[in-house]
């Protein structure tokens, strides 16, 4: 009888009952997913190959002497990025102050020029663009603080 079966036969069979087994092991893996999923509970994802970081650095073989430099630009980015995201819950605070305390113009003007006296290093950066979006976006819902984006530009140089 076993010198019936032909070993392709025997192959096909084990790797079809392989295939089987696992489409079963993952089944009862993700069930729970399923289930909400076919449930309408929750909406499929969209599918990432690469769900992990590709860092090779274990692999690479390091020199003795290489040297890790510090570039005092990025250095100084991060720097200018922490100072602007430090800046805005200022400037939102100075916005609704000014608005509940109703502040003229003028004086709110000068009180967003003595904020920004303090960021100088802000005032020939990228992120003064940046600012002054913000600042005349949230300045939008305050009919009497309005001012266009020349009006704070120019309160950068007011303040320095």
């Amino acid at each position: 009888m076993l010198n019936s079966i032909l070993w392709s036969d025997y192959i096909t069979v084990v790797i079809f009952s392989s295939m089987l087994w696992y489409l079963f092991v993952i089944g009862r893996l993700y069930q729970n997913e399923w289930q909400s999923l076919l449930s309408g509970k929750s909406k499929l994802k969209r599918f990432k190959l690469f769900k992990f970081k590709s860092n090779f650095a274990f692999f690479k073989k390091k020199s003795p002497l290489s040297i890790k430099v510090v570039d005092p630009v990025i250095i100084g980015q991060d720097t200018l990025k922490q100072d602007t995201v430090e800046l805005y819950p200022i400037l939102l605070e100075a916005i609704d102050e000014s608005a509940r305390l109703g502040r003229s113009k003028e004086v709110f003007r000068n009180y967003l020029a003595l904020i920004l006296r303090e960021y100088p290093h802000l005032q020939n950066s990228h992120f003064r663009h940046i600012i002054n979006k913000f600042l005349v976006s949230h300045l939008s819902n305050t009919p009497q603080l309005l001012l266009t984006l020349a009006e704070v530009d120019g309160l950068w140089v007011e303040a320095n």
